[in-house]
């Protein structure tokens, strides 16, 4: 390094150091994060060190209703360098089944299938991938330096 660039030519005193704490590190895994809103899922950051992922979809047809609710959390610690990931989704149907009105409801916690599908009433197959974010967000955390940690209860 140059003397120039480490003291000041006026006082002579030393630069400070200017390289990235680990709350920089997360805000660069934080902006990561925030690009991965699109039309079906909102990405909200809470405050630096958490970020709420919902979305909500479905399938209809004349005789039947479906509703997918997602929701996942990413807590990031980067005293410890890991990113905590949660994650619950909700399917609930209605309509007509073999001549019956029936409602059911089906939730998934820690690990969310990588595909949810099913097959509507006079309305063709339905399906959904949310199972595919965990492991984007996992990919993040590595290409950062992070660990990934799945959580069980919601952070």
């Amino acid at each position: 390094m140059e003397v120039s660039v480490a003291f000041c030519t006026n006082c002579g005193n030393r630069f400070e150091d200017k390289r990235p704490s680990t709350g920089e590190a997360g805000s660069s895994i934080g902006s990561k994060l925030l690009e991965l809103a699109n039309e079906f899922l909102s990405v909200k950051e809470v405050d630096p060190q958490r970020f709420e992922f919902s979305s909500q979809t479905g399938g209809q047809s004349p005789l039947q209703k479906v509703k997918v609710k997602y929701d996942a959390v990413v807590r990031l610690e980067p005293d410890k360098r890991h990113l905590v990931f949660w994650e619950k989704m909700v399917e609930s149907s209605a309509g007509l089944e073999m001549g019956f009105s029936r409602e059911k409801k089906n939730q998934k916690g820690i690990e969310v299938n990588k595909t949810i599908h099913g097959h509507l009433l006079f309305g063709g197959k339905y399906g959904f991938e949310y199972g595919k974010l965990r492991e984007v967000v996992k990919a993040i955390a590595a290409e950062q330096g992070w660990k990934f940690k799945t959580a069980l209860f919601k952070p």
